[in-house]
């Protein structure tokens, strides 16, 4: 399969794995990562939702330290289930250690990432995130 992936230039920018364990049996969870320099497009979360469905990614992100329009993501929220899937949208920081999950996504988190919404904030960079159309 990576292979005709790789023909037709579809990877994730970060495929990995982490193995749960509930004390008698590991349960192996996919993640999948989608990083953009530019906005984020819709064109841009269809192919991290490529990457969910064909990975079977238990988690998917897609970040960029631009993120997704106000505009965007009113048309994203309005068709959920066939845009994004569940794929959580957010902002990276140009450090390349930060990250956070666009706050209206935040009753989106799946019951295993709960812990993650302090994760679901706004940036240090105020401005940026009200061009978004997305206020505290």
């Amino acid at each position: 399969m990576f292979e005709q992936l790789f023909a037709e230039e579809l990877q994730p920018d970060i495929l990995g794995y982490v193995i749960k364990s509930n004390g008698k049996k590991e349960v192996l969870e996919t993640i999948a990562v989608e990083v953009k320099a530019h906005e984020l497009k819709i064109r841009d979360l269809m192919q991290a939702k490529l990457y969910e469905t064909i990975f079977g990614a238990n988690h998917t992100f897609l970040l960029s330290p631009k993120g997704m329009s106000g505009e965007k993501m009113e048309v994203v929220l309005k068709h959920n289930d066939i845009l994004r899937g569940n794929v959580l949208i957010g902002n990276c920081g140009d450090d390349g250690k930060s990250f956070w999950i666009n706050p209206r996504l935040k009753d989106k988190l799946p019951k295993e990432l709960k812990n993650f919404q302090q994760f679901c904030r706004l940036p240090p960079d105020m401005q940026q995130w009200k061009k978004l159309g997305v206020s505290p």
